[in-house]
């Protein structure tokens, strides 16, 4: 290779190194290399950001004091896995956030080696923690709307047992309207409108189970026939 050649290399690789470098911020991604027979790690701006670190060289070890403590196990298990069987990895653990708390991380890492030399770990991490935010959100709304459902369930299954009970019955009619629901006979209270009636109320007032109800005969029933004349 002459020195033309090597110049076009170079200029290839750092075109591709800027490219990485903008996808990376593009997807708020940091990179980092682990030198598995020193212990130094190399990181780059965003993952010393992560874990708040200043400009310097650092040892895998350090990094320990900045993750949850029970994030560490599964963590250690990723990397023996990927080192041993060659395989890519994902993970997840916690850092310190500035404002107090915990943020989340997740990554993925491989095992890359070249003969005479040290085997590396070469990995992606980058933050989540708003995403882990909002599923919490959501499996507390889930839980809570959950919660609300079983009281109204058990609540209608009470008050069915008192109805039945006391043999009472329960009528529904709509309100809103009900005024110009009958526009043709004002002061009539839209006695046409429908009424929902359960089934103690239709077995009270000798009606069947697929028998439509309005209010005229609600109140007819009641009233014989003074609301029944026109």
């Amino acid at each position: 290779m002459n020195a033309s050649d090597e110049t076009e290399l170079r200029q290839q690789l750092e075109v591709s190194r800027a490219r990485l470098d903008i996808a990376l911020r593009a997807a708020q991604m940091g990179t980092w290399a682990w030198d598995s027979t020193s212990d130094e790690l190399d990181l780059d701006a965003f993952e010393r950001k992560l874990f708040g670190l200043g400009e310097g060289a650092y040892k895998a070890a350090e990094l320990a004091v900045h993750i949850h403590p029970e994030d560490i196990g599964p963590l250690r298990d990723a990397v023996r896995r990927a080192l041993k069987e060659g395989v890519a990895v994902d993970y997840e653990f916690r850092v310190p956030a500035r404002g107090g708390g915990w943020s989340w991380v997740e990554g993925s890492a491989i095992r890359h080696s070249m003969p005479g030399k040290s085997t590396y770990l070469m990995g992606v991490n980058r933050d989540i923690t708003q995403r882990k935010r909002q599923a919490l959100e959501l499996s507390q709304a889930k839980h809570e709307s959950e919660r609300a459902l079983a009281a109204l369930m058990q609540s209608r299954a009470d008050l069915e047992l008192a109805l039945r009970s006391g043999r009472l019955g329960v009528w529904h009619s709509e309100v809103r309207g009900a005024d110009t629901a009958d526009s043709d006979s004002p002061g009539q209270l839209g006695l046409d409108q429908p009424v929902d009636w359960d089934i103690n109320t239709r077995r009270i007032f000798g009606r069947g189970p697929d028998e439509a109800g309005t209010r005229r005969h609600y109140f007819v029933e009641i009233a014989g026939e003074i609301l029944a004349a026109p």
